[in-house]
């Protein structure tokens, strides 16, 4: 294993194999195990610093019988929380369909190939006004509104739904709206029927969000984007990028994702054939977004009404979820 990547985050790119699997030639991972409760607390940490409790414990259930009373309940109560999450997505992605059809809107942001708990349900519309409208005959509430392409709705005991018209985050546009159209994926959830953008537009969104909204690589998304860009066409996505202001960004957080991959699997990433520009970063998650990195990107985008935030961008840096345990290792706590 490298000296770069820590035992805990081998463990866990192990037991993620079904959300991303690596190329041949890949660091064999295989044999990290789980040594002791204290190695065993740090693989928590990671986990529930970047989403992944829930899924690494469904992936390997030997984990909970080597845990202590305290890391039992934790798994227990993210279990819960997933679950219910669950149970309200199901309800709430009915209720779009009933209220929209299930042809005229695409799920943005919100499935991926693992399980994650959303703080709400995106869905992009051709027309905003006209499916707040719908929504609001049917009882939901207005709850927010983002000029000019985002509005907001919820019902008592669902999920909050944004609405968008464009991929967006105020006026900042990471591709032409009809390329968010093109080549829908159709899925089948729980026995609900939805279309998802296709693998380039899914990329461009997570891509661009890093610099312009979340500021930070969360793991989960990082090997959701790799399991994509095996089949990415990645001259269409940078074409979006050229054509919408913001090619340069797109290079730079390509560069950081490359360099992961070669922090994390000893080996080239599947974009490399394409874009080979890497850096050389430690697979540290949740990894903040570098800060000159997302000043560059909101003055290439020119994002003058945004980048008079960044003073947020570093609160939302310092406050990314963070999972502590404790000096003796045998118990943790929330931070």
């Amino acid at each position: 294993m490298s000296d770069n990547l820590s035992s805990r985050l081998g463990y866990v790119l192990n037991v993620c194999k079904n959300i991303y699997q690596p190329p041949k030639g890949s660091l064999d991972l295989s044999k990290v195990k789980v040594q002791n409760l204290g190695e065993l607390n740090k693989i928590i940490k990671l986990a529930r610093d970047n989403g992944l409790v829930y899924h690494i414990t469904q992936s390997d259930p030997s984990l909970l019988s080597q845990a202590d009373l305290t890391i039992k309940q934790l798994i227990h109560d993210e279990s819960a929380t997933y679950e219910l999450y669950l149970r309200k997505l199901r309800d709430t992605l009915r209720d779009i369909n009933s209220i929209l059809g299930e042809r005229t809107f695409l799920l943005i942001k919100t499935i991926y190939t693992y399980p994650r708990v959303t703080k709400d349900v995106d869905i992009a519309v051709t027309n905003v006004s006209d499916a707040l409208t719908s929504f609001l005959a049917k009882g939901y509430t207005h709850t927010f509104t983002e000029p000019p392409y985002k509005e907001t709705v919820m019902k008592e005991g669902g999920l909050s739904t944004a609405i968008h018209e464009r991929v967006a985050w105020k006026k900042v546009v990471p591709m032409e709206e009809k390329f968010l159209w093109e080549d829908p994926r159709n899925i089948v959830f729980h026995d609900l029927n939805l279309r998802l953008p296709s693998g380039e537009a899914d990329l461009i969104t997570m891509m661009a969000h890093i610099p312009f909204e979340s500021v930070y690589f969360n793991l989960g998304d990082v090997l959701y984007m790799f399991n994509l860009s095996k089949k990415a066409d990645w001259q269409k996505i940078i074409a979006q990028a050229r054509a919408n202001n913001w090619e340069r960004t797109l290079q730079n957080i390509i560069s950081i994702l490359n360099g992961l991959h070669r922090s994390m699997y000893g080996v080239p990433s599947p974009i490399e054939s394409v874009v080979p520009a890497h850096r050389d970063v430690k697979a540290d998650f949740p990894l903040p977004c570098p800060l000159w990195m997302i000043l560059r990107a909101h003055i290439e985008k020119r994002a003058w009404e945004k980048i008079f935030s960044i003073g947020s961008y570093m609160d939302k840096r310092s406050t990314i979820p963070k999972y502590v345990v404790t000096d003796n290792t045998t118990s943790a706590r929330e931070a």
